[in-house]
């Protein structure tokens, strides 16, 4: 979970170019509290991140699976 951008950007795009076996989702903290909020999944833009978070999320039941 971060809160800067270009964390985001360095921790979300770079694992890629380290072409990692299981890449691992990096979310803003404004995504989660959505979630925690009770927004729905689309409200947090979680298909905008580069690794997909909502396979975990679904799998954790934080929200509905894909």
């Amino acid at each position: 979970m971060v809160a800067c951008p270009l964390c985001h950007t360095n921790l979300d795009a770079r694992q890629i170019q380290m072409k990692l076996a299981e890449p691992m989702p990096i979310l803003y903290f404004t995504q989660l509290m959505a979630l925690a909020l009770g927004l729905p999944a689309k409200s947090a833009v979680l298909h905008k991140n580069i690794i997909d978070p909502r396979p975990l999320l679904a799998e954790k039941g934080m929200i509905a699976p894909l």
